[in-house]
């Protein structure tokens, strides 16, 4: 398993650290120390008389690890303060390391970042980083545009979760001739994705990670036409029946663990 240690350099906001003439090191001695699994707590209520807690589940933390990144020429006054501009950040950026640039953290510097130094311009830079979640992610990706124009009987299709979480797309959909559409994951207890009475020609936006429709059609909203059952796609292989009349496609990435 390769680790953020094994790296020699990372993107950070779209920017590369070689840019800057840093490089990865380990500046502590033994073995190392990584993020193996999210931080997490039992929420659970106990009552007087009763030994057993009442369990509703866990709350996750964010992320959050320590870097060193080592200068490999001496410093001056203008590089610390481009470092300083970049690495400043008003928001979440992405960031990934050289070892495995699929491996996406949405992160910003906190804490107390330290400059250490010999006093000739020569040493190197301490960061902790805290990210958005308590995963990281992968690129990403958009499929292919899945044509269902003539669908009078439903077709299946397969969807493959490569990552240790569930998935929740977006979806766009084109409708073809008016009429309902549905995408029931077998693989998910058959849950089942509806849009009753779209129009021919209209296009449909779903984000399910955040519960959100859009459609084309002007001054119209389509939640009175859904299910309110949004799409997620199980790790692993996920059997899916397309019903209706449309045009397909998702846009998706995956959660890691590590």
């Amino acid at each position: 398993m390769s680790t953020i240690r094994d790296s020699l350099y990372f993107i950070y906001a779209g920017r590369t650290s070689e840019e800057f003439g840093l490089l990865n090191v380990n500046v502590n001695n033994g073995l190392y120390e990584e993020p193996f699994l999210p931080t997490r707590r039992i929420i659970e209520e106990k009552i007087q008389g009763r030994d057993i807690s009442y369990f509703f589940g866990f709350d996750y933390e964010p992320l959050q690890f320590e870097v060193s990144f080592m200068f490999k020429d001496t410093w001056d006054d203008q590089k610390i303060r481009e470092i300083c501009r970049w690495l400043k950040q008003p928001y979440y950026q992405p960031l990934s390391f050289s070892n495995d640039l699929d491996r996406i953290y949405y992160c910003v510097v906190v804490d107390d970042p330290q400059l250490i130094h010999n006093g000739l311009k020569q040493g190197y830079i301490t960061l902790t980083f805290r990210c958005n979640s308590p995963y990281s992610y992968s690129p990403v990706y958009t499929s292919q545009v899945y044509d269902f124009s003539n669908n009078p009987s439903g077709s299946n299709l397969i969807f493959v979760n490569n990552g240790d979480l569930e998935c929740k797309p977006d979806v766009f959909i084109q409708k073809i001739g008016d009429g309902d559409i549905s995408i029931i994951n077998l693989s998910d207890g058959g849950k089942e994705f509806k849009f009753t009475g779209l129009l021919d020609g209209e296009e449909i936006t779903v984000d399910c990670e955040n519960e959100n429709i859009e459609t084309s059609l002007p001054n119209t909203y389509r939640y009175n036409n859904f299910n309110n059952q949004f799409l997620s796609f199980v790790v692993g292989y996920n059997y899916l029946k397309v019903n209706g009349n449309c045009k397909l496609q998702f846009r998706y990435r995956f959660k890691r663990l590590m």
